[in-house]
C-alpha cells in the first residue's frame, strides 16, 4: 500500500445535512450551510488560499452538534 498524496493543507467539513421538517435534530443545511460555503470559498480565493492551500467540503451530519 502507496500513502495518498493530499492536494491541500487542511480541509474545513461544512455539514450541509437536510433532514425532514419536524425531525428530532435540526438541519444546518437549513440553517445556512451552503451560503457559508460560498462565503468562505470567496474568502479563501480573495486570499488566494484556494484551491492549493485549503479545501471547503460539505458533509453529512458528523454528530458533533452539542447536546441539548
Amino acid at each position: 500500500m502507496r500513502p495518498l498524496k493530499s492536494r491541500c493543507g487542511a480541509l474545513v467539513m461544512l455539514c450541509a445535512r437536510q433532514r425532514p421538517p419536524g425531525a428530532r435534530k435540526p438541519s444546518c443545511g437549513a440553517h445556512g450551510a451552503g451560503e457559508l460555503r460560498a462565503w468562505l470559498k470567496s474568502e479563501l480565493k480573495r486570499e488566494g488560499l484556494w484551491p492549493r492551500g485549503l479545501r471547503v467540503m460539505e458533509v453529512d451530519c458528523l454528530d458533533v452538534c452539542p447536546k441539548e
